[in-house]
């Protein structure tokens, strides 16, 4: 069904994303090279930004122009 290709999707991203931290943290030694920006007001997005920043110990900046 529709719902369950959904979860499927997202155990999906969600083991993608696990890999894709474990190989950057893997090459931590040019990881203090990094910084992410985002420009935007979603906060699911800056969520999840916000947290990966954290867990890999990367700058993150925001920006929002929603006046």
């Amino acid at each position: 069904t529709r719902i369950n290709q959904g979860r499927d999707y997202q155990l999906y991203q969600r083991e993608k994303s696990a890999q894709f931290r474990a190989m950057l943290r893997a090459s931590s030694d040019r990881l203090h090279t990094w910084r992410m920006l985002y420009c935007g007001g979603a906060k699911p997005v800056s969520d999840a930004l916000t947290a990966i920043s954290k867990d890999l110990g990367i700058s993150f900046r925001k920006e929002s122009f929603a006046w």
